[in-house]
């Protein structure tokens, strides 16, 4: 169980549990930052950006995303919304990327629709999610689990990967490279 971190303003996430084929995450929103932030969008910007995270999954099979739990807050007037920005069903409120090679980590992106349309039509404010993302069968990108961390990407991976620490708190970190050059020296 990870502490909670602030991804950008407005939403904090958790890591529930981790292992490499399945991570758990609760996403907090704050209902009043997500309507101002609803209501200044400009043309072209999509509700969804910069909702969301890098996870690290397992080297072999297709990432799901199953949505456990919700909860909707305040109906938010006066926002321009794109509809394609705006969660129809429980299920369109997480959005799943393809998994990617970063070097010794296979990613996927998971990004969150703070907004919701209710029954009633009203756009409503996410104020929390339970999200499971599964990994399982065969994939794209597909690659060994790692053994150990290159010392140069791993900081990188630290400061973009939210279940690193959950999924490998063991792994070591390779050593920097080291060569040895032999040159002939010629005296003048």
């Amino acid at each position: 169980l990870s502490a909670a971190a602030t991804l950008v303003p407005g939403m904090t996430a958790q890591i529930l549990t981790a292992s490499p084929s399945q991570t758990v995450v609760a996403v907090q929103f704050d209902a009043e930052t997500t309507a101002d932030r609803m209501n200044s969008l400009t043309d072209g910007a999509q509700a969804t950006d910069g909702y969301g995270m890098i996870l690290a999954i397992a080297g072999h099979g297709t990432p799901t995303a199953q949505l456990l739990h919700y909860e909707l807050g305040d109906v938010i007037r006066g926002a321009a919304l794109d509809e394609a920005d705006v969660a129809v069903f429980p299920e369109d409120l997480v959005i799943i990327g393809e998994p990617a090679i970063w070097h010794d980590l296979r990613i996927v992106a998971v990004n969150y629709r703070p907004v919701m349309r209710d029954e009633s039509g009203d756009v409503r404010a996410v104020t929390s999610l339970r999200v499971e993302v599964t990994t399982s069968g065969g994939s794209v990108n597909e690659q060994n689990d790692p053994t150990s961390f290159s010392h140069a990407f791993y900081p990188l991976y630290q400061s973009v990967v939210e279940n690193l620490d959950e999924l490998y708190p063991t792994l070591s970190i390779r050593p920097p490279g080291r060569m040895l050059v032999v040159i002939p020296t010629v005296r003048y």
